[in-house]
């Protein structure tokens, strides 16, 4: 959940995300290497076979937030797909099942 998530859902914020969301307030401009380097992110995050996949979930929609907060916005379809590609191979049939079904899940963050 991204830091204005956070505000709005009335978490505590750590000092670093207030530090980063007073910081991002105040440039003018948000960086292309910020951008780059969380698409390259996106698309070349893997879960290892054997790892949590909660926190794979996690680490993949964190992702999707930054570049929320940078105001890229990623179809929802292409999200779903991009995620069950990030599973390993022991999750092939899921993955077939999901795909075989009339429409993608709608994703929930």
């Amino acid at each position: 959940m991204h830091s204005a998530k956070r505000a709005e859902a009335g978490k505590e914020l750590s000092n670093g995300e207030r530090y980063v969301g007073e910081a991002r307030e105040h440039l003018p401009f948000k960086r292309p290497c910020e951008k780059t380097y969380l698409l390259k992110s996106l698309l070349h995050l893997k879960m290892e076979t054997g790892s949590d996949v909660c926190d794979h979930i996690r680490k993949f929609f964190d992702i999707i937030d930054k570049l929320q907060d940078l105001d890229i916005v990623i179809d929802e379809d292409l999200t779903s797909v991009m995620l069950l590609y990030s599973l390993p191979a022991n999750f092939e049939t899921f993955r077939v099942a999901i795909e075989s079904r009339g429409e993608l899940p709608k994703l929930v963050t």
